[in-house]
């Protein structure tokens, strides 16, 4: 080796942290003293490949790029770690980095492992690892992000310090939820993973005798305190040796306390690997499980005479957990206890390097979970990280796992892919087995029906991981099971039973939306979100709702400032606190969010509660066995749904949600939480018990209204079941009166026992609308293309509003619904739609076939505007993201007579029809767009008739828009002319974009176009200030539940980028990141223009009470005209 690079590997060697055991001496290499060079110039892309079981003598060796001598440019680093984290100098995925880094580092061999073993373990390496000792090729994985071990025995002497390098290649890979997508190198197809390169997990020297222990799993068994340690045993020698094993348990946090022992005589150990099973019993073991997560210690020496030659541990718990009762009460018992679990889906994104947790970061993740009050989380779509077991294991938390990407190595036509694939999972179950707070495993998520030569290779994978651990239930998948029984998606094998069951096991998703928490998700005992009647089946909803919402910037500045690097995702984080913080001060709104930290919550706070009070709905019904939140961490270009962000700072605040996990509360469900003054509430009260309370006891009910003044009260006699009832009504169908007084009402409810001693408490608010008694000066019209402004305005109002023209008097406000000119396109309008069954709007059917004749089932929508997020069915009662099939169907009535420009844009392959002649066919399986002139009679109506085949698991889309004909309409310059001169007030109440050309040119406002708020995992959500606009309803806050009606829609919602205007609401959309207006005010000459995008003409005719609060809003427009 040349003296040069000897020098440089010298100045690489760190102190080390060495542990001795007996004879085995671990040396534990992550941490400083490597050092990291990027090889840009070298060839991998056509390089072949090989599967685990390949010789290393077969390989190739590799030099870096211009001889070894060119890492003495290389940059100290620490181990766990990727290139992303030292290298990248672009953030995000346009900065991503692929091909072939060296990590390299000296290493001190013991002097006294002689005659020995001499092991390189590995926790982790992506993708490719070559590993070299003293430049010579010693070892090589393929298959990443999981355990591997290097025999460098023969490539190191005692006492040397030795050289190791490790050539990584990186070829690419995925930076959001998708995990189905192969990874293209050269001629193979290889199973793809998060797109970070580099050592992501730790590194040790083993050296230990030539007889040792290789591995330890600790079986669990249903007689909770009893274990089976399996022990693997490796004989390097060439010949059968006997030797005394002795497997001792002790505390974890108390090491020198023994609670149990086994003595295993003259054990036989042939060359090679050996399995030896032991027996523990230790009846006075403390049981680990989530609020008592006590840890023991399995130890295991091997004896030769009278000395141990080897000794190895593995930490574990007492614990048995599984599915019990299916076919007939089927439920989870954790230690014999019912037990409903509260998860969250993590991606497995973490911040700076992208792929791995710092051990403080993994602690975190555990802490913040537990205080939310979730009992588990899930691995999803990615395998999981040791050190986070690790801390779920001390602190008291369950996981699920899957090992992320099976689906893109599970085809048989692909053999080199699935050696991988199956590889990766053997791997995966073997290195966690022993954990107590893993608890199941699952293959792949949302997994549709598969052909049968593919279903028997997913089949024997599962039964082959069950073989290493059958101790555990096993999935086949997570995803959308139907109604029958016998179908894949119920495929799983249960604890110590090697049956492959069909049936037993219901998961569902719904992993969109909705914009926020809304009344209809609860109407009534037997009508509400995810109700179900299913004893018979485990009833997980595994990937449920989606709202995006900020990352907590604040925070996580103050993070990256103590951070000496910025990563792949840093600087796009403290790009986006620059936004926040502009955006705050240029719109004046610090006296509503003073700070970054107090906007981002208030806005995390609508997932957090909607997450909550989700999780209250399916405890309810004491049938559902599971709820996964969707989901756990976003990160900085995706999954903003994530209830934390990257750096596991909780997004809103921690109590909104542990509310809604406590063991023992009631919970108190108002069948509409927005009514108008003088109605009343019916409300039902349930006992959430995981606390076994059983007998008679009170329920004392009492209400306050806005000023805290008790308006109502009332006592109900009860009986607790206890035992596995957790979900209990317990008072059904009470009626509240509203006060006197607009605005919120507080339920508070107190149960207690017949001593007088209080049990249990729990509270809701419902929100008193008051529109009718507003003072609205008469002296105004409307614009509009249908009457709904109008009718409302004359009927409900009691106004006399006309029709505006450009001859009016002076007016003090006119309220437009429409494009200044009526050429513009806009969504077909619900007033001109009419199902079958005399509804306004639109049929619409799905289906399971392209030839629309196995229905699924049927809603009426409100227009032809149809938007899913991609990796979300379009309907809860469809499951499939893509391959499926819609039909909207109704009847179209035009108020005017001309031509109409029908344009269609979908994405998949699509017909419209018009009195049973088609008059659009896209026939691109991708969709597309495409437009048509069509005459149309005022008042004659035509049946129109639309098919959409979604083929390609894209975003769902299926837009039907026109531009309506006009004649002798009026100048919208001269209505503007009218707010300039006059000081009329012009309201815009919809299609407020189209007007902000003319605006601009009459007004000192800039503006820049809008966007789309969205919806699901890259969708946002709508913030207010106090304003008159808004008296009346709930201010400086985040448009939570108040404002459901009219901040649904989020594909139809949008914010305008618009400056020189008084925001009043705005509008937030993750990524790309837009912070915008929703509802402003905008001077024009002695007038003003009031604009709003939210949602207020659909609501004026609905009968649904949240559209209360689009009324309130109209009232308050036009009483802030006279101001």
């Amino acid at each position: 080796m040349q003296k040069s690079l000897k020098l440089l590997f010298l100045l690489c060697c760190a102190p080390l942290f060495v542990v001795h055991s007996q004879n085995r001496i671990e040396t534990d290499l992550s941490g400083k003293g490597w050092k990291l060079w990027y090889d840009k110039d070298a060839s991998w892309k056509n390089d072949q490949l090989f599967l685990p079981s390949t010789d290393i003598k077969s390989m190739p060796a590799a030099l870096p790029t211009g001889g070894w001598n060119s890492l003495l440019g290389a940059k100290d680093v620490s181990v766990p770690g990727t290139v992303e984290e030292y290298l990248q100098v672009k953030p995000g995925p346009e900065g991503d980095i692929q091909g072939v880094s060296w990590w390299f580092r000296s290493v001190s061999i013991p002097a006294t492992a002689k005659g020995g073993k001499l092991l390189l373990r590995f926790e982790a390496a992506r993708y490719r690892s070559e590993v070299y000792i003293n430049q010579q090729l010693a070892g090589y994985d393929l298959t990443g992000n999981t355990p591997f071990e290097v025999d460098i025995t023969n490539f190191a002497k005692p006492g040397e310090t030795v050289q190791l390098a490790l050539r990584v290649t990186d070829p690419g890979g995925n930076y959001d939820w998708r995990d189905g997508d192969v990874v293209n190198w050269g001629k193979y197809k290889i199973p793809g993973s998060h797109a970070f390169g580099g050592i992501t997990g730790r590194v040790k020297l083993v050296s230990c005798a030539p007889v040792y222990v290789d591995d330890i799993y600790v079986q669990n068994t249903p007689a909770i305190t009893e274990v089976n340690p399996q022990i693997s045993v490796v004989n390097s020698t060439a010949k059968e040796i006997v030797r005394n094993i002795v497997v001792r348990v002790v505390d974890k946090k108390n090491p020198d306390t023994e609670i149990a022992r086994q003595e295993l005589k003259k054990v036989k150990l042939k060359p090679g690997e050996n399995l030896v099973s032991a027996k523990i019993f230790a009846p006075d073991a403390k049981l680990w499980d989530t609020e008592n997560p006590n840890l023991y210690v399995c130890k295991v020496s091997i004896i030769d005479g009278k000395k141990s030659i080897d000794e190895d541990s593995r930490v574990f718990g007492f614990r048995w957990f599984e599915p019990m009762g299916q076919g007939s009460d089927a439920m989870f018992r954790l230690n014999g206890k019912r037990i409903v679990l509260r998860t969250a889906i993590s991606w497995g994104f973490w911040p700076i390097n992208g792929i791995y947790p710092t051990e403080e970061l993994a602690e975190k993740q555990i802490r913040i979970a537990k205080a939310m009050g979730l009992n588990m989380l899930n691995f999803h779509r990615c395998i999981g990280a040791p050190v986070v077991l690790e801390k779920a294991d001390e602190l008291g938390l369950l996981y699920y796992e899957e090992p992320g990407n099976y689906r893109s190595g599970q085809s048989p036509d692909n053999p080199f892919g699935h050696t991988l694939m199956h590889e990766k999972v053997m791997r995966m179950v073997k290195r966690d087995r022993s954990h107590p707070s893993l608890v199941m495993f699952n293959m792949i998520n949302e997994a549709g029906p598969v052909s049968e030569d593919i279903l028997k290779l997913n089949i024997s994978d599962i039964q082959e991981a069950h073989k290493l651990d059958p101790t555990r239930t096993i999935t086949r998948t997570s995803a959308w099971c139907r109604a029958e029984e016998n179908e894949q998606a119920r495929i799983h094998l249960r604890p110590n039973d090697s049956t492959v069951y069909w049936k037993g096991w219901y998961d569902f998703h719904h992993a969109g939306g909705p914009h926020v928490w809304n009344q209809s998700l609860y109407k009534s005992p037997t009508d509400y979100y995810n109700y179900t009647a299913n004893k018979k089946d485990i009833v997980f909803w595994g990937e449920e709702g989606a709202i995006s919402t900020p990352p907590r910037l604040e925070k996580i500045k103050s993070e990256l400032e103590a951070s000496p690097n910025l990563g792949w995702d840093g600087a796009m984080y403290l790009d986006w606190y620059k936004t926040f913080d502009n955006f705050l001060t240029r719109k004046s709104l610090r006296s509503a969010f003073p700070t970054i930290d107090a906007f981002t919550v208030s806005m995390g706070n609508i997932s957090i509660e909607h997450q909550g009070r989700k999780i209250e709905t399916i405890r309810l019904d004491n049938y559902t066995d599971g709820y996964a939140i969707n989901g756990w961490e976003a990160q900085i270009i995706e999954n903003h749904s994530g209830v934390v962000d990257c750096f596991r700072n909780l997004k809103g605040d921690t109590a909104l949600i542990a509310r809604y996990n406590q063991p023992l509360y009631v919970a108190v469900k108002v069948r509409k939480q927005i009514v108008e003054m003088n109605d009343k509430v019916v409300t039902d009260f349930y006992i959430i018990n995981e606390k076994n309370l059983q007998g008679p006891h009170k329920l004392s009910i009492s209400v306050k209204d806005p000023e805290g003044k008790v308006v109502f009260s009332k006592d109900v006699e009860t009986a607790i079941s206890g035992g596995d009832v957790y979900g209990q009504l317990i008072a059904e169908g009470i009626e509240i009166p509203t006060s006197t007084l607009a605005g919120m009402h507080r339920i508070d409810v107190i149960l207690s026992d017949n001593a007088g001693n209080n049990k249990a408490s729990g509270s809701d608010q419902f929100l008193a609308v008051d529109w009718r008694s507003a003072k609205l000066a008469c002296n105004g019209a409307v614009w509009e293309h249908n009457n709904s402004l109008k009718n409302f305005l004359n009927n409900d109002k009691k106004l006399s509003v006309t029709d505006y023209s450009d001859n009016a008097k002076r007016l003090d406000w006119v309220v437009v619904s429409r494009p200044p000119m009526g050429g513009n396109l806009r969504v077909v309008p619900t007033d001109q739609l009419l199902t079958s069954d005399g509804k306004q709007g639109v049929t619409v059917s799905f289906y399971r076939d392209n030839k629309f004749q196995d229905k699924i089932s049927e809603r009426t929508d409100r227009d032809i505007n149809f938007n899913v997020a991609m990796g979300a069915t379009p309907d809860p009662t469809v499951t499939s993201t893509e391959r499926y099939n819609a039909r909207w169907e109704t009847q179209i009535t035009p108020t005017l007579s001309g031509a109409y420009f029908l344009e269609l844009q979908t994405s998949g392959a699509s017909q419209l029809s018009i009195d049973g002649a088609t008059i659009i066919d896209i026939t691109k399986n991708s969709g597309g767009r495409d437009k048509v002139l069509v005459n149309f009679t005022k008042g004659k109506p035509h049946k129109l008739s639309l098919n959409l085949v979604q083929v390609k698991n894209i975003a769902g889309l299926c837009r039907l828009q026109w531009s309506a004909p006009e004649t002798n309409a009026a100048d919208p310059q001269k209505l503007i002319d009218r707010v300039a001169k006059d000081g009329t007030t012009l309201i815009l109440v919809d299609n407020a974009d189209t007007w902000m050309d003319l605006i601009t040119k009459n007004t000192q406002v800039t503006y820049s176009g809008k966007f789309q708020v969205g919806t699901a995992w890259l969708g946002g959500v709508h913030f207010v200030k106090q304003h008159p606009l808004f008296n009346g309803l709930p201010t400086n806050d985040s448009m939570n539940w108040p404002y459901q009606a009219v901040v649904k829609d989020g594909a139809e919602r949008y914010g305008l980028e618009i400056e020189g205007e008084e925001l009043v609401a705005g509008a937030y959309h993750c990524y790309p990141l837009k912070l915008g207006t929703a509802v402003g005010v905008i001077p024009c000459g002695k007038g003003k223009i009031i604009f709003s995008t939210l949602d207020i003409c659909g609501n004026l005719t609905s009968d649904d009470s949240s559209a209360n609060v689009a009324r309130k809003l109209l009232c308050n427009f036009i009483e802030y005209s006279g101001k």
